[in-house]
């Protein structure tokens, strides 16, 4: 199954909204999930990295097709994807697709 994971730059002072963005996917996990299936995601998990110049979303994914993923996600009607639409415009300075060295699953 096609896998990536993305480097994602922060805006400069944007980390109380990326917390507040984490809480509210979690409080919301139930619409999270459904989102997912109709993307066809079977992973989605991000990490946050401090680094000197600036803070970063690790952000690894596990999908069927990367294609209908992205499609569905610009289609959903979802309110926790337009959460996810707005937070990224409002948060996410730049990203960069990280070189897959290695993925391994027993699934």
């Amino acid at each position: 199954m096609p896998t990536r994971c993305t480097l994602i730059k922060l805006k400069p002072g944007s980390l109380p909204k990326v917390r507040d963005w984490a809480e509210h996917l979690k409080i919301n996990h139930a619409e999270v999930l459904k989102t997912l299936e109709q993307e066809g995601v079977t992973v989605e998990s991000a990490f946050l990295y401090h680094a000197a110049d600036a803070d970063y979303l690790v952000y690894y994914m596990r999908c069927e097709d990367f294609e209908k993923s992205v499609s569905a996600f610009k289609k959903s009607e979802y309110a926790i994807d337009a959460y996810h639409k707005k937070f990224k415009e409002e948060a996410w300075e730049s990203r960069t697709q990280l070189e897959l060295l290695l993925d391994a699953s027993r699934s």
